[in-house]
């Protein structure tokens, strides 16, 4: 089962101003979860022009629509971000009445972005923030870790329409607002006991988990080409395989040795699942075997299976203590979202700020 993911520079940035105040590993098709119900397209190669759309051309390239202080966003500059966002978001595969509307939003995410950035670069001048060619050559290696197999870092930045120039002024500017936001929220102090525990108790549906059993299975693979002899004769191989397992061999040793599942590195293990994550065949298998039973053969389009059960666990909240960790991260980022957007604000209220842009 393989799931898509797409890169772009654009969408990969930090963009620090926005990401302050407001991806992918292939599977294989031989394990026996069931194929995912689709995964968005979240990213285009080719650019969307603004007609495509059903969007007017703009006359006037030139008009200013929003200044902060000294610095201006033309509309010509403004349809080249709305543009580069629009094929970071995949719009190319939507109706153009939707495509439009997504483009007003974009407009309107963009120019509050330009706004918010603006500010904080100023700020950040002010303080005397300094950014080093380290600073940026550390982000730039970890936009190069992003990337997916098969892309290089060359064809990414040519899929944006950006030079490594390009690429570093948006990293200085990155770096810049991420540096100043830094020393804005280093005071903001990690949720408390007391804070994690009233979130807990206040989001009980939140933390409620299916069941889930924990297998391991051998898997002898047939091919759609493979006639009934075929895959008798590869049924019988895994007929031999089970009665030694009865008679007490290992499984994780067997599935090493015998599966054609990329899980065999694992001795089988498939991990936890819940119901809805297999094949209906796997699935009804699987949640109806006795811990450390070793099942009967089953058969499921990817072919024939042993199944193990390993581990059982009930439907329930989870305990406080398993996910407490991740509850305190939550509510850290909360509360740093929170005084980053209230701090912009301040700048704002301060600021002069002058919009002409429907």
């Amino acid at each position: 089962m393989k799931s898509l993911c797409r890169f772009t520079i654009a969408a990969v940035l930090t963009a620090a101003a926005l990401v302050a105040i407001t991806g992918c590993k292939d599977k294989t098709a031989e394990t026996p979860e069931a194929p995912a119900k689709g995964t968005p397209d979240v990213s285009a190669i080719a650019p969307i022009q603004a007609s495509e759309l059903g969007v007017p051309a703009q006359t006037d390239p030139n008009k200013v629509v929003v200044s902060v202080a000294d610095e201006k966003l033309t509309q010509g500059e403004l349809d080249k971000r709305i543009d580069a966002y629009m094929r970071s978001r995949g719009t190319a595969q939507m109706p153009p009445d939707r495509a439009a509307a997504a483009r007003k939003d974009a407009q309107e995410m963009l120019v509050d972005g330009f706004i918010a950035e603006t500010l904080l670069l100023k700020e950040a001048d002010k303080q005397k923030i300094a950014v080093t060619d380290k600073d940026i050559d550390e982000s730039v290696e970890e936009l190069k870790t992003r990337l997916p197999p098969g892309m290089t870092f060359e064809i990414a930045l040519q899929n944006q329409g950006m030079t490594m120039d390009d690429l570093r002024k948006r990293l200085n500017n990155d770096v810049k607002t991420r540096k100043l936001m830094d020393t804005q929220l280093e005071a903001i102090a990690d949720a408390s006991d007391e804070d994690i525990k009233k979130f807990y108790d206040e989001n009980q549906p939140q933390f409620e988990q299916p069941e889930t059993v924990q297998a391991r299975h051998i898997l002898v693979r047939y091919d759609a080409e493979d006639d009934d002899a075929a895959k008798a004769t590869k049924k019988a191989d895994l007929e031999k395989i089970h009665k030694e397992l009865t008679d007490g061999a290992d499984f994780a040793a067997a599935a090493k040795e015998h599966s054609d599942c990329p899980s065999k590195a694992k001795g089988g293990d498939l991990g936890a699942f819940s119901k809805g994550r297999m094949v209906p065949e796997f699935e009804k298998a699987a949640f109806s075997q006795e811990i450390d039973a070793v099942g009967p053969i089953i058969e499921t389009q990817f072919g024939y299976h042993i199944i193990q059960v390993t581990a059982r666990n009930k439907a329930g909240v989870q305990p406080l203590e398993d996910i407490k960790d991740r509850i305190a991260s939550f509510l850290n980022q909360r509360n740093k979202r929170d005084a980053a957007m209230k701090y912009v604000e301040e700048l704002k209220s301060a600021a002069d700020i002058t919009r002409a842009i429907n």
